[in-house]
């Protein structure tokens, strides 16, 4: 393959290798666009799995706050049921010794509460102020109700939690309530400490969508809120992720991305440029040195020519040359002449005039005139000399 066809090959090909190589670009940035979009479904799918796992490990820890509580007001309705001293004269020393030491590890207990059985009289263990209305007390007192829970709202703090048990003496007749006054604010004090629990907010409510504790949260574009409800309790558990910060490491691994993708770019277009601007060189190059080809070959053509003329005129005066040569040659040879009329022989054998000779043979002219010597000898009678002797 001669240089003229690579070169012309490599221009064909050249256009078809830059679009190749763009349609691959192009393909490669719509993949990793792709890749991109993916990805971050990919983390809110698991930031919504974290999220759903969140409230249920603080769904069940709240459950299993509340089953403490019950477990230790079931010892204490059996100690009550059990102690010696009428129900009427309060809690016997033993009783509520045995009270106080059950909640002793339970904070979350504000107090412990006796409601008798004819609902105007109560004994507090703790013998706090607050405020207790039970609104299930007419269920223990006239229907056979075990326990109970329920929340209670005040204006200016936040909600109550009272878990009830109905408390029986040993004739297993119904003799009051006790209750458990619980502060919900405590079922999320350190909860990220202990349950790794990472939530923007997270909120208590009851069935009837009543905030009992927490934030009020909600679901939006940017926020994303699962809830729980706690198992044989009628209150649910929210927690609240802002997307923005479940998305932290994929925008990390998007920045990371993004920038070997670009660097990656750059380079390619850098490197397209370059072969274009190189391209763009060597055909000018190119152009030039076909310019100086053609003057080239017009120059060698004239200088063909001219040497072609010069060698043909050479050539002609060489046959010249040879053919005087020749001639001289004859005329320098050894010339068979006849003794008395001084006639020549030719190469034919033919015998000519010696002046008609030379001048076949040379370009010698004659013209006749006749010697002194001659002239007296045979032409006395003329004066032909005479002139030239005066």
């Amino acid at each position: 393959m001669t240089n003229r066809q690579a070169a012309f090959f490599r221009d064909r090909m050249f256009m078809p290798i830059i679009v190749m190589t763009c349609a691959i670009a192009a393909g490669f940035l719509a993949l990793s666009a792709a890749s991109i979009l993916r990805n971050r479904a990919q983390h809110l799918n698991e930031g919504m799995i974290k999220s759903r796992t969140q409230a249920q490990v603080l769904g069940e820890s709240i459950s299993g706050m509340l089953y403490t509580v019950d477990y230790a007001l079931l010892a204490a309705a059996s100690m009550i049921k059990n102690q010696n001293n009428p129900i009427e004269e309060g809690f016997s020393p033993e009783t509520s010794a045995f009270i106080k030491e059950e909640f002793t590890f339970l904070p979350r207990v504000r107090d412990i509460v006796f409601t008798h059985a004819d609902g105007n009289r109560e004994w507090r263990v703790l013998e706090s102020d607050l405020p207790v209305t039970l609104t299930s007390f007419e269920k223990f007192q006239f229907a056979w109700l075990e326990s109970a829970v329920e929340p209670q709202f005040f204006e200016n703090t936040q909600a109550l939690i009272l878990l009830s048990r109905r408390v029986e003496n040993r004739q297993n007749q119904f003799i009051g309530v006790l209750t458990a006054i619980m502060d919900t604010s405590f079922f999320f004090n350190r909860y990220d400490d202990y349950l790794h629990i990472d939530a923007q907010g997270i909120a208590l409510f009851d069935a009837q969508g009543r905030l009992l504790a927490g934030d009020r949260i909600h679901q939006d574009d940017t926020r994303m809120v699962s809830t729980y409800q706690l198992r044989n309790f009628p209150f649910h558990v929210a927690v609240m992720h802002d997307k923005k910060n479940l998305l932290n490491k994929w925008r990390q691994e998007t920045t990371r991305d993004v920038a070997l993708i670009s660097a990656t770019f750059i380079t390619a277009l850098i490197t397209l440029m370059l072969a274009l601007r190189q391209r763009k060189l060597r055909r000018k190059a190119e152009h030039r040195l076909m310019e100086h080809h053609q003057s080239l070959e017009e120059t060698i053509r004239l200088r063909t020519n001219e040497l072609q003329a010069a060698n043909t005129g050479l050539k002609g005066k060489n046959r010249d040359l040879e053919a005087a040569m020749k001639e001289i040659k004859t005329l320098s040879g050894l010339l068979p002449i006849c003794m008395h009329c001084k006639k020549i022989r030719d190469d034919q054998g033919y015998w000519k005039q010696m002046e008609t000779y030379i001048h076949e043979h040379s370009d010698a002219q004659f013209s006749h005139s006749i010697c002194r010597e001659c002239a007296e000898k045979f032409y006395p009678d003329l004066d032909i000399y005479e002139d030239e002797e005066d």
